[in-house]
């Protein structure tokens, strides 16, 4: 190809799998580089440009690679040019197709940075009279490479296709990867369950699902001195909610694609890939306490002081928190800083709010019998329903941002109209549990006392009766907000109560709200003796003081 001036030249390796790493790639791709320098009398720089494991397709080496280095040290003026980069053939700077491929090689050239590519022998300066010539090369070399990563691309996507319907119709199985509580038997092409293990898995799902946060799960397992499951050398809260979150514990195997940098769910969920070592119900039960709650937070209360925990909110909207000292006490989150809230007396609030509890009409408030019993399978069913919608929506987010990324086409044009028919049936079906719901409300029967809570009393002198105190609780109430003040009587007073001229205006108010959502707004009078509510009749009791 002629005579080069002696210049300096850098080598440029790119290896986009690691099929192709665990290969000899690297050493063939440097060998050739060390020979081209030397056919020409090119000083060939130590340093040397690698993108392993790194596409060109997508130009990720072009945006966050090496190659991007390479061009910012020559704009800083680190790289002394003109100089040559020697590379295998251009589909190792650019596989993003003509136009992307020649607007780097022109970029390249205007920096002072010749290209010489080993397959052909070819040096592209852009002063030479093949100039046009170079280009046209280029160009045709870009575009091969592109069409092949296109073909190769949807080989792969295709035979992914393949084995993920042989997967969901024929049970076999597209990888050897499994959760640390089970191991693949390649004989059998079947995953076995390591029965130690799962029973650790089973026994933090259980805590979870009586009420037990994730820094109180993980003090249990230490406490135990439970092998950590997984590479990790100690449990940890993120490593408890990290299993809490695995649909692998009832047997779900969710196809992964990568998109950038990130992995998406591909499709929906396969059933029964791997061997179910949690019931649906306990993930459900599990599932819906973590859409209730938010992110998955550990109950860091020692002994689990509060049996409120989760439940107990003030007037401004903040949770109440549990602080130590001479005497337990609950305030707002946001006190001392947006809101004036005064603090409540844990041990008396939490007699109080028993003493309420325990006095309402449950029967009439929720009902009973089969009625109960159906409201109560419904309710579970809108939970489970809005969880998925909530999933759905999330397939939507995921498809959309990869016709962002990729551009639209037939098949992700489907998957989109799919995903968003299956979010329009759900919220159709939320429809119609709602109705049946308000339906068996209505219809649930007034006879006998369904729940009274005066057993409650006796679970509260240990720990674990606590928690499931805790968890009964949230089961029957959606929150109680507490706030201070001197507001009008909602209720009349017994008249058979001492009623004093005083006691004409409250000293605060707990406002009960049941998962029926059913409201009962309790009221401390102001020498904090007594409290009146209503559950549809004044109602009145002697109790302690409240509140501060």
């Amino acid at each position: 190809m002629g005579v080069y001036s002696t210049v300096i030249a850098y080598s440029y390796l790119r290896l986009s799998s690691k099929k192709q790493m665990a290969g000899y790639g690297r050493e063939r791709q440097l060998e050739n580089t060390v020979k081209a320098a030397q056919k020409h009398g090119w000083v060939l720089s130590e340093k040397t440009f690698e993108d392993l494991g790194v596409s060109g397709w997508k130009g990720q080496n072009v945006s966050e690679g090496a190659f991007s280095e390479f061009l910012s040290l020559v704009d800083s003026g680190s790289l002394q040019t003109p100089c040559v980069l020697i590379c295998e053939n251009p589909d190792r700077i650019s596989r993003q197709g003509v136009n992307k491929s020649v607007e780097i090689m022109l970029t390249l050239l205007r920096k002072g940075v010749q290209v010489y590519t080993v397959s052909d022998d070819r040096l592209y300066s852009g002063s030479s009279e093949y100039a046009l010539f170079d280009l046209m090369t280029w160009g045709i070399s870009a575009q091969r490479g592109a069409e092949e990563s296109e073909v190769k691309s949807q080989r792969i996507k295709d035979a992914r296709k393949r084995k993920q319907l042989a997967a969901r119709t024929t049970g076999i199985k597209v990888t050897s990867q499994c959760p640390v509580w089970m191991e693949y038997d390649k004989a059998s092409d079947q995953f076995n369950v390591l029965e130690e293990k799962a029973s650790i898995v089973k026994e933090i799902f259980s805590l979870y699902t009586q009420g037990y946060g994730s820094i109180q799960i993980t003090h249990k397992l230490v406490a135990s001195a439970t092998p950590p499951l997984g590479r990790s050398a100690k449990w940890t809260p993120q490593k408890v909610n990290y299993i809490l979150r695995q649909q692998s514990v009832i047997g779900l195997f969710q196809p992964m694609r990568k998109s950038g940098t990130t992995y998406l769910p591909e499709g929906e969920p396969i059933s029964d890939y791997y061997p179910a070592i949690i019931d649906q119900q306990t993930w459900e039960k599990a599932e819906i306490i973590k859409a209730k709650s938010g992110a998955l937070r550990g109950r860091k209360a020692i002994n689990h002081r509060n049996i409120f925990k989760g439940l107990l909110k003030c007037v401004c909207g903040r949770a109440y928190t549990l602080k130590g000292g001479n005497e337990d006490s609950v305030r707002c989150g946001s006190y001392g800083t947006t809101c004036k809230e005064p603090t409540w007396v844990y041990t008396k609030l939490e007699h109080n709010l028993l003493l309420v509890l325990n006095g309402l009409d449950w029967t009439a408030l929720t009902g009973t019998g089969e009625h109960v019993e159906q409201l109560e399978a419904i309710r579970h069913d809108i939970e489970v329903t809005k969880l998925k919608l909530a999933k759905a929506d999330k397939g939507v987010s995921n498809l959309a941002e990869t016709i962002k990324e990729m551009g639209l086409d037939d098949m992700l044009r489907s998957s989109l109209n799919e995903a968003r028919e299956q979010r329009e049936r759900l919220k159709g079906q939320i429809e119609k549990l709602r109705q049946k719901e308000t339906l068996l409300a209505a219809q649930a029967s007034n006879e006998g006392n369904w729940k009274r809570l005066h057993q409650v009393r006796n679970m509260l002198d240990n720990e674990e009766g606590r928690h499931k105190v805790n968890g009964y609780l949230r089961s029957l109430i959606s929150d109680i907000t507490l706030k201070t003040g001197a507001t009008p009587w909602l209720t009349t007073p017994h008249p058979e109560l001492p009623y004093r001229e005083h006691d004409t205006r409250s000293k605060g108010s707990m406002v009960i709200t049941l998962n029926s959502g059913v409201e009962i707004e309790a009221q401390v009078s102001k020498d904090q003796k007594t409290v009146y509510w209503n559950n549809g009749e004044s109602r009145s009791v002697f109790v302690f003081g409240n509140s501060k």
